[in-house]
Order: structure tokens, then sequence, then C-alpha cells
């Protein structure tokens, strides 16, 4: 996926919302002097290590109004199209997507036609479909257990609803453990979303300190296999509007594949005399 698509789409998006036309007054990373109200999407890039171009982008959100009162009004109303759609995603197409403010918005400048400018920072991420994975489910099923009813736990994402949390999985890799079987560990992550600022926060220091304390979680309580958990952590960003995220390790023994070797059904010695 070229990094201009996720730009392009939300674009699409605010024209659909009846903010304006694409290519008309509504446009991606370059702003034409004409006219004087228009939507600009900038593709800033970023920094997230954890997932791969193409499934994220930084954007810069720019308003040009003629007037203040009505770039204000715009500002913050594109804002909500793009941080609360109705269903829950951003879809465009195939794509869908979901968005964690970065900075609010603010007027930072008046052009030389003192037409005002306004704009905000998001991170927009791509959803792709929830994987199948037991440890996933579990992991799902203990947090809901643990945070309670008040909390929607799930491995999608929950539409609009709030307080929220959606785990997924992030990394796996190996270890060595016994002769038999090796250790398959399975990495995490968790955004988290509340009402409030505070209600994140609780809910990401709730996962993290009921983890620690758990130190092992039910895989299938029928066979009695179980979770160990590793390195749970939980991590907040200042600004008040970002979700919150909480990250762990759960690991557990697997059996070694089994190779078969051919079976030595009789073994002959013969005795070789040597002539000195």
């Amino acid at each position: 996926m070229a990094t201009t698509v996720i730009a392009t789409d939300i674009g699409n998006y605010l024209a659909s919302k009846g903010e304006g036309a694409f290519g008309t007054n509504i446009f991606v990373d370059a702003q034409p002097d004409k006219p004087d109200e228009a939507i600009t999407v900038f593709d800033i890039g970023g920094t997230d290590p954890q997932e791969p171009p193409e499934m994220w982008r930084e954007l810069y959100i720019q308003v040009r109004c003629k007037t203040h009162s009505v770039g204000y009004e715009k500002v913050w109303r594109v804002l909500s199209y793009i941080l609360s759609p109705a269903s829950g995603l951003i879809t465009i197409g195939t794509n869908n997507y979901v968005a964690q403010i970065d900075e609010i918005p603010s007027i930072y400048d008046r052009d030389k036609t003192n037409r005002y400018l306004f704009g905000f920072r998001v991170t927009v991420y791509k959803v792709t479909g929830s994987i199948s994975d037991t440890w996933l489910n579990a992991l799902v099923n203990w947090t809901a257990t643990a945070l309670g009813s008040n909390w929607t736990v799930s491995a999608v994402w929950p539409k609009s609803r709030r307080p929220c949390v959606v785990w997924s999985l992030s990394n796996l890799y190996t270890t060595e453990g016994t002769a038999a079987a090796y250790r398959l560990h399975k990495k995490f992550t968790a955004n988290i979303l509340g009402n409030t600022p505070d209600e994140k926060i609780t809910g990401a220091l709730g996962i993290v300190s009921s983890l620690k304390s758990a130190n092992k979680i039910v895989l299938d309580s029928e066979n009695r296999k179980y979770l160990t958990v590793e390195d749970p952590r939980a991590d907040s960003q200042p600004n008040s509007l970002a979700n919150a995220q909480a990250t762990v390790i759960l690991s557990r023994l697997e059996s070694r594949p089994k190779v078969d070797t051919p079976l030595i059904e009789e073994v002959q010695t013969k005795a070789v005399e040597v002539v000195m």
C-alpha cells in the first residue's frame, strides 16, 4: 500500500460527510491557493515502531477559512468525524481505520490574505480482521473478569463503546526449554480507551497490577493448561485525549515435534583376522 493511501482515504471520508469535494476543496499533501475554504490532509509520517508504515500514518489536518468562527467550528467538527465515526470505524471501500488524537485543534497561523489556518494531528491505524488465537481469547476473557462488567473487552474494535480494551497479538518467538519441549512466547498489546483520562489510566493500571498478581492465566481449564505471565507494562501518553496501552508476554512449554527414525531390527558382527 502506498503511504498516501491512508491520507487519501481520510480525505474521501471527510467528503462523504459533506465537508467538501475531494480535489475541489479537500486535498492531500498540497493545498492550492484557491478556494478560500479548504481542508488539506498532510501525511507527516510518524515514529510508531510497532506497526509497518502502510498500516498507520500520522496526519496533520488543516482547515482554512476566511472567518475565525467558521473555521473554529469546522475544525472541531472534522475532528469529531475522525475520532467518533458513527459505526465505530472509518470505512472507505474495503479499508477500515481508527484514529488517535496527538494534538488538539488550534489556530496556528494566518496566511498572506489573512485567511485563518486551523489544524490538528492524529495517528490513523488500518484495522484488519482479528486473529483467531486461543491465547488471545484466553487473555480477553481474563481481562473482562479482572476489570468487571463496566468494561468492554475484545479482540476487535468495539465500535463506539467506552470504556473498552482491545487486545491484539503483536509478536511471537521461542526460547529453549527442555529436550522434549520448547517455550513459546507471545506478546500482546492492549489499546485502552475511557470516557475520561482517569478512566483509561485506571484501566491500564488495573490490567497490569492484576496480571502481576495472577502470574498465570487459564488457557484450558478442562485439561489444566495455563499461560505464564511475563513483563506486564502500562503506558499512557501525556496527551489526556490519547489512549493508554498495556503490553504483556504470555508463554508456555510446547512439545517438540517427533521425528520418526527407522528401527534397527538386527545387528550382526563379523570377526576380521588381522595378519601382521
